[in-house]
């Protein structure tokens, strides 16, 4: 029998100096703020640097390939406008959808393109989300002094939000002068369904042509390619990419059954080309969210996606976001 002597238990410090080496790679803008700390069957937030728990921080829970990603961001930008000069801070917590997500070129990038100046955290493990008890994106909280004054999520995050800030800058100023409450005439979305593409997802779409399959996506170079679905809500969205090494865009042509596609019925991303297609084209490089169609009647929902142009350059097909505009 061989003794070994007992190892000594870490201190909190000893600890939190691991977490902070542990977490770096996932935090921009920052060094790591916080993380989610298994105890048992329940998951704390940990402080991992004194500021987290000093003044106010607004941190919003949010997803890159869906349409809370694109709300949180258009608030929040517009929130440091309004409440930074206040000494209110900015956190946005992302878990990762797809494994090319925990890339730091990848984050690099998604941060740059969209002009995130506030620090941004990829909760790799989810264990911010448990920690916080986030159900479903969006999710917004709102901690004072390391405590927590303020919890909402889902479509309805917004309501009654900034007028409960409001009220709560103004319990130490109560002459504070504040903007109005925000609004806004962009309309935004929520989603109804998603469809992913990756191997063990579950994706029942029926597929014609040649595809291929690994653990994140569907990708083919057959321009004979194409799928069919019934999109079970009114707006469409596709989490896509080109798969060529010369940056050329793929395109992803778009038919409704019984149907043509009519201005009114055109997202943001869709266009005709020089043949009277309605397409998409989907940048080389990072993939991205691309918002094709909206305002599909009721009965005319069956979509067909085909790739005309996939033996110049391929595509790649994440999933699919299927949404409607919140009223």
């Amino acid at each position: 029998m061989v003794w070994k002597p007992k190892e000594k238990e870490a201190t909190l410090e000893e600890s939190i100096a691991a977490a902070v080496k542990e977490y770096t790679p996932f935090w921009f803008g920052s060094t790591p703020l916080l993380c989610g700390v298994r105890s048992g069957e329940k998951v704390q937030a940990q402080p991992l640097n004194p500021s987290i728990i000093q003044g106010m921080w607004m941190i919003f829970f949010g997803d890159m390939t869906d349409s809370t990603g694109e709300t949180g961001l258009f608030y929040l930008h517009e929130f440091k406008r309004r409440y930074e000069h206040l000494g209110v801070h900015f956190i946005w917590v992302v878990q990762p959808r797809y494994a090319f997500q925990s890339q730091p070129r990848v984050l690099e990038t998604f941060t740059r393109k969209n002009a995130i100046d506030f620090p941004f955290v990829l909760d790799a493990k989810g264990l911010l989300a448990q920690a916080f008890g986030r159900q479903v994106n969006p999710k917004f909280v709102v901690i004072h002094d390391g405590k927590l004054v303020h919890n909402s999520e889902g479509p309805d995050w917004m309501k009654d939000t900034e007028a409960l800030l409001h009220e709560f800058l103004r319990t130490s100023d109560p002459g504070l002068p504040l903007l109005s409450v925000f609004k806004t005439d962009r309309r935004f979305k929520k989603e109804i369904s998603f469809v992913e593409f990756g191997k063990d997802r579950g994706s029942k779409i029926q597929l014609q042509g040649k595809w291929d399959q690994d653990a994140d996506r569907i990708f083919t170079t057959d321009p004979t390619a194409s799928m069919s679905f019934q999109c079970l809500g009114p707006n469409l969205s596709v989490f896509a990419q080109s798969l060529s090494r010369d940056q050329d865009v793929a395109i992803l042509q778009f038919e409704v059954a019984g149907s043509s596609i009519d201005d009114s019925q055109f997202g943001p991303d869709l266009e005709r080309d020089d043949e009277g297609r309605k397409i998409i084209r989907a940048g080389a490089g990072n993939p991205d969210l691309y918002d094709a169609l909206i305002q599909l009647p009721g009965n005319q929902r069956m979509v067909t996606l085909r790739t005309p142009l996939a033996k110049r350059a391929g595509v790649a097909l994440f999933g699919l976001r299927m949404n409607e505009f919140v009223k």
